[in-house]
């Protein structure tokens, strides 16, 4: 997600930061998916409460991932 001073409500899921390995698999579509799913997620909320993307608070957005099974930490994946 952009910066507050460089753009507001903004998110475009498939331009991630990542070393040139870790993207080759970033490009796989159910990651890309997810990505999605995950910037749907964030744009309800802002949507919903009135406010730029930039200011959705992560506590309000973790329970949605959580609820969409989404796998957050390398725990998670291992389990």
């Amino acid at each position: 997600m952009p910066r507050r001073g460089e753009c507001e409500n903004l998110t475009v899921p498939v331009c991630i930061s990542a070393s040139h390995i870790a993207f080759g698999s970033g490009r796989m579509e159910p990651v890309f998916m997810v990505l999605a799913k995950s910037a749907a997620l964030t744009i309800s909320i802002a949507f919903e409460g009135k406010q730029a993307l930039q200011d959705v608070p992560y506590a309000k957005l973790l329970p949605l991932l959580r609820d969409a099974k989404q796998i957050l930490t390398q725990e998670e994946a291992q389990a």
